[in-house]
């Protein structure tokens, strides 16, 4: 990555700008052409795991983790609406 950065090659093309582009966690059409957003518009929720850590895990972790936070989140739905009957 540094003979990029330090512009001892020519040679970024396509696969290196993609290489690049998940190396710095950007979009690679943004880092070609400088058009659209570097990062989606979206903010990441979990600001301690970078999306480039998310993408390395194991497609089956991945899916179990989001089944934990769907469960929590669905845990959390129930409590709220039990807090509000009981306001009521």
């Amino acid at each position: 990555m540094t003979y990029l950065l330090d512009g001892a090659t020519k040679a970024f093309n396509a696969a290196n700008n993609c290489k690049a582009a998940r190396f710095l966690d950007v979009d690679a059409f943004w880092l070609a052409t400088g058009e659209g957003q570097p990062r989606p518009l979206t903010p990441w929720p979990f600001p301690m795991i970078l999306p480039g850590q998310w993408a390395q895990l194991d497609a089956d972790f991945r899916r179990q983790i989001e089944n934990n936070v769907a469960g929590e989140w669905m845990r959390l739905q129930q409590q709220s609406a039990s807090s509000w009957k009981q306001a009521a």
